[in-house]
This record gives structure tokens, C-alpha cells and sequence, in this order.
């Protein structure tokens, strides 16, 4: 049971990649698609490995109170971006464009996220990618239908910011 378990753990992973995958190629001509599985492996696995690491919670609002009450470090949805976009710039990737989205900015309901695009595309063509909205289970959504009003978020003195 726990081989057959694994095997559709696997299945399910292989299935994502290439879904997301196929996503990030579908966004502009002359995206590389070594560069769309390469973002879509890296997405992925690092979306779950910053879960463990913040010890997230279901579902992600549970785990904002734990952070902000001071009993986890880590694990507000503009971690998950700052952290998710550090080690997808580490691919160097040269057809995609990596930015950072933003919806309801400044406000209680503020969230962040990775945007992708080809280079040259307009951010309202992008895609995000939302690591925190599933607690690690990485969500991808073009940002025009996404059910967040995403904008490109402008850049922010210090590190500080507020939201999930």
C-alpha cells in the first residue's frame, strides 16, 4: 500500500511539472522549454520545501495567526514570494521574466506572489505562481483570471512588509 501510495505521490508531481510546464511555455513565442520544466521542477519542489521549513499550517490563514502570535517565524504569503523568487533567480533563467505580484496592497487583505512572463510580455499576461494560498501546494493561475487583482508590486524600501 505505502509503495502504491508513493508511486501516486510521484505521478501526481509529474503530472503538475508538466502541467505548469506547458503553462509557462504557452506564454510567449521563444520561451525555451528546458526553461519552462526547469522553472516548473524548481517552483514546485522549493514550494513545499518552504512549507516544511515554515512548519505550515492548514489552511494558510490558520498558519498567518501562528506567525503573527510569534509561534512560527516564517510562512505569510510575501515570505513565500521573497523566498520562491530567491531561488528561482538562482536559474539565471534567460526566456522568462521573474516579478513580484501583488494584490489589495496596503491593506489587511494584501497578498503577494511570483509572477512569470516572457520577456517583454506585460505583467497582466504573466502567470502567477502562489506557494502560500495552498500551504506549499504551489498554485498557478494567469494573473488576468486569477481570483486576486494582481499588480505588479512596486519596489519597497527595507525588507518589511505587511499582509499575509
Amino acid at each position: 500500500m505505502a509503495a502504491s501510495s508513493a508511486r501516486a505521490r510521484v505521478s501526481d508531481l509529474e503530472q503538475r511539472r508538466q502541467e505548469l510546464a506547458a503553462a509557462v511555455r504557452g506564454l510567449a513565442e521563444g520561451i525555451s522549454s528546458e526553461e519552462a520544466a526547469r522553472l516548473a521542477s524548481v517552483a514546485l519542489e522549493t514550494s513545499r520545501e518552504l512549507a516544511a521549513g515554515y512548519g505550515a499550517s492548514r489552511p494558510a490563514w490558520l498558519h498567518n495567526m501562528l506567525v503573527n502570535s510569534r509561534l512560527r517565524h516564517r510562512g505569510l504569503c510575501w515570505h513565500y514570494a521573497e523566498d520562491l523568487q530567491a531561488r528561482l533567480d538562482q536559474e539565471r533563467f534567460a526566456t522568462l521574466v521573474l516579478q513580484r505580484g501583488v494584490a489589495h496592497l496596503s491593506t489587511p487583505q494584501e497578498h503577494n506572489s511570483v509572477v512569470v512572463t516572457g520577456h517583454g510580455q506585460p505583467f497582466s499576461q504573466g502567470l502567477v505562481l502562489d506557494a502560500w494560498r495552498n500551504a506549499g501546494r504551489l498554485v498557478w493561475a494567469p494573473v488576468a483570471s486569477d481570483r486576486y487583482p494582481w499588480e505588479l508590486r512596486p519596489p519597497s524600501p527595507g525588507s518589511g512588509r505587511t499582509g499575509n
